[in-house]
């Protein structure tokens, strides 16, 4: 038998210790007293003073024997008296903690109730949610972003204020008589006495505390009703025209939610519009939602789905704890792309995604101070790019690796087992692990409980006809990006394009670092190959895909890559993939560069030989991207360089065909790369590695002069400076092979080239001592 005393002790004890810990015993206490119903009579006659006055029937059980005390949530608000059966009772309140002395002991399966009086003018949090009074309004938002903990029913009712509680609610509230008062559940009757006007409410589906809600305007009702479901909007009577416009698809995320996560188990859909600026809250039954998000138009519909997509996320089955926070937020944040691909298809949904992903993998581990995993996030990024934007990428990907089938039947069934109930992420791991006929658990530890990302990339192919099709031999490589070790069993589809545009897409799964497939029966020889373009998998790439009919500017949405088709005879596919992750390292024995190691880019595609393109890259260590190039230009731009090769195999050289503009200051760390030619093939950024060459060891060209004519050239180049004998000259093909060796025995040396014509780089010592280095290309 627990110790109701103990568990009292406990609790009050760690609040005052450690704040860190208080949601966690918010819940244990749940474990001692089970809250069974709220009845709310609420006064909001005197809104204008922004002020309220209430009397809160609290309906509770005790699970143990000797139950003496029962304490409540309340913030910041007066408490007048508490009764049980008329009978007044001692109390203790300290503007947070209301400690209830009850008038007999309560045993285990006993149900007993008090009734708390209080009053005043409910709090704001110092970041999002509270209670609001705006003119002719007054709302409540259920969380506090800053709070501690986040639930936020305590700032208008004493309660138990955590996610594991889940009680039902009854309101009567009192308004002025030209004042509506809005509430979770059905309305069940409405009185009229003088100028007040009483309306009752009632939710007979068990929610916590932070659910609840209240909204009080001169509101008007627009009735609706799909599959036999109520839906009541409630507006001002000036926003009921564009109220409905805004709402037009409701219908549509409805069925999308419903067709893959089961029946909506609630008594109505609503929404209260209030004058909120800063999002919606996901109250059960009524929806608190900013004014600004109906304007007649669908701007805003991905927030409407939001927020409903919480009666199944959230509102039906709720976050343990908010350090679970992802499994409310990121899957309603998933929904979204859900109901885009219901309403519009999967490439408007794709879309979106890769808007998502584009934030996240720039921003989330910076504005977070860590790559962090979903599942565990600190208090203070509850509320976070990782729970909203990662979440929902964790969850598109979970679908991926089980597929649709799998993955929403197993979702459905685990909202049906966990309906009214907590959840956490190892209890959706193992119910989906008795769904799927796949381990999961790999899954969850990479993506749920591990930081960052991988990319996968096609280090090279080969074909072979095998009849009238073609046997396919395809290596591809694993990268991290924030990740400490590498994904396991990571599904990918591969697309392979033939030279008339045929395609066919195939899926394999990649383990460890490399991995190596082998794909039969493909109808075409493939002149070029996808790995994941329908971003099917969110992974830390982000492209832009092209077919390219006659020239133009071709401004990147996503590759941070802009190109400038000047020449096209003939249609061009063109994919530009920006890897957020290290570029393979230099072979630093034959060329002493840094490469960036958090990002380059690949150039793939089908193009016409007459195909002559100009491209823009920019480099930065301020602003949106300034993680990328902090490492190569954070004092000075000077040796920043960019790398090339054509396939993963080859080795890094530095690109012939660009020029740097430091866009008026060297030392700002910001410019461009301007490429005067884009040939297909990878980039990267670089900048000589002085922990190779020792800051002493590069002489400044001014010293000798080194001056190799001309170039471009055939058979032969000059090379010319002051004092350079004894120097050597060595010429390297772009894979890093090293072709010729020459000494400079004077002044000037004519140097024979190879009869192979193409770029190559050359590099002049002293010794060990680097002198110059560059491009030279033989016609």
């Amino acid at each position: 038998m627990k110790n109701s005393f103990l568990i009292l002790f406990l609790f009050l004890s760690v609040m005052v210790r450690s704040q860190v810990t208080y949601d966690n015993m918010e819940n244990l206490r749940s474990d001692s007293i089970d809250v069974l119903h709220y009845h709310l009579d609420l006064d909001m006659t005197q809104t204008e003073n922004q002020f309220i006055s209430g009397a809160a029937t609290v309906k509770f059980s005790s699970l143990d024997d000797g139950l003496q005390h029962l304490p409540l949530d309340l913030l910041a608000l007066t408490v007048d008296s508490v009764k049980q059966e008329n009978q007044q009772l001692n109390f203790s309140y300290n503007d947070t903690l209301l400690i209830i002395n009850l008038g007999r002991v309560v045993d285990s399966s006993d149900v007993d109730s008090v009734v708390v009086h209080y009053s005043g003018s409910p709090t704001q949090d110092a970041t999002w949610g509270g209670f609001f009074f705006s003119g002719n309004y007054a709302y409540n938002m259920g969380v506090g972003f800053d709070a501690k903990p986040h639930n936020y029913g305590r700032i208008w009712h004493p309660c138990f204020d955590n996610f594991k509680e889940r009680a039902t609610y009854s309101f009567n509230v009192k308004t002025d008589d030209n004042q509506v008062s809005t509430c979770n559940g059905i309305l069940v009757n409405e009185t009229q006495n003088g100028q007040v006007t009483t309306r009752q409410w009632e939710l007979n589906d068990a929610i916590p505390s932070y659910l609840a809600c209240i909204a009080v305007a001169p509101y008007a009702t627009v009735h609706q009703n799909h599959r036999n479901i109520p839906i009541e909007l409630y507006s001002l009577p000036s926003d009921t025209n564009n109220l409905k416009a805004s709402f037009s698809t409701l219908p549509d995320a409805m069925d999308a939610y419903i067709d893959n996560y089961g029946p909506y188990r609630f008594s109505k859909v609503g929404y209260s519009i209030v004058p909120f600026n800063a999002g919606a809250m996901e109250h059960a039954t009524n929806i608190a939602y900013p004014r600004y998000a109906i304007d007649g138009t669908l701007g805003n519909e991905t927030l409407m789905a939001h927020e409903l997509s919480h009666h199944w996320w959230g509102d039906l089955a709720t976050c343990e704890t908010p350090e679970e926070m992802w499994l409310n937020e990121g899957m309603a944040s998933f929904s979204e792309y859900l109901y885009l691909e219901h309403v519009y298809g999967y490439d408007r949904a794709k879309q979106a995604i890769k808007q998502t992903l584009e934030t996240v993998v720039k921003r989330a581990h910076i504005d977070e101070d860590e790559f962090r995993p979903v599942s565990g996030v600190p208090h203070q990024y509850t509320y976070g790019r990782h729970v909203y934007d990662k979440g929902s990428l964790v969850a598109h990907n979970l679908r991926f690796y089980l597929g649709d089938s799998t993955f929403f039947n197993g979702v459905e069934s685990f909202l049906d087992q966990y309906r009214f109930k907590t959840m956490n992420s190892e209890q959706l791991r193992d119910h989906l692990n008795t769904q799927s006929t796949t381990d999961i658990s790999p899954f969850f530890d990479d993506w749920v409980f591990g930081a960052g990302f991988p990319t996968i990339e096609i280090e090279e192919f080969s074909s072979s006809q095998s009849g009238n099709n073609y046997a396919i031999e395809l290596t591809t490589e694993q990268k991290l990006f924030g990740a400490d070790e590498f994904y396991t069993n990571v599904p990918v589809n591969i697309t392979f394009y033939g030279q008339n545009r045929e395609k066919h897409t195939v899926r394999v799964v990649h383990d460890s670092q490399f991995a190596t497939h082998y794909i039969n029966n493909v109808p075409f020889d493939p002149q070029f190959v996808t790995v994941n373009e329908d971003v099917k998998l969110a992974q830390a790439v982000l492209d832009d895909f092209y077919e390219i009919e006659s020239p133009g500017q071709l401004t990147a949405d996503y590759s941070n890559f802009d190109l400038d088709v000047k020449q096209v005879s003939d249609s061009a596919l063109l994919r530009v993939e920006h890897y957020y992750s290290a570029a393979d390292e230099v072979d630093k024995s034959f060329q002493p560069y840094k490469i960036s190691n958090t990002h380059y880019w690949r150039v793939d595609g089908i193009i016409p030989i007459d195909f002559h393109a100009t491209g823009s890259l920019q480099y930065s260590a301020s602003g949106t991207n300034s993680f990328l190039d902090t490492g190569l230009v954070s004092t000075t731009e000077d040796s920043l360089i960019l790398l090339y090769r054509e396939i993963g195999s080859d080795q890094w050289s530095e690109y012939p065909h660009y020029s740097k503009n430091v866009l008026g200051n060297p030392n700002n760390g910001f410019g461009l790369i301007q490429l005067d030619t884009v040939l297909l093939g990878e980039y990267a950024f670089a900048n000589l590695d002085h922990s190779v060459l020792g800051k002493s060891e590069l002489k400044m060209p001014s010293e000798k002069d080194y001056k190799l004519y001309p170039n471009p050239t055939k058979d032969f180049v000059n090379v010319s400076c002051n004092e350079c004998k004894g120097s050597k000259l060595s010429l390297f093909n772009v894979k890093g092979q090293l072709i010729k060796e020459d000494e400079l025995t004077q002044d000037l040396t004519r140097i024979q080239l190879p009869d192979s014509t193409g770029k190559y780089i050359y590099i002049i010592k002293d010794d060990d001592k680097i002198l110059e280095r560059g491009t030279l290309i033989s016609q």
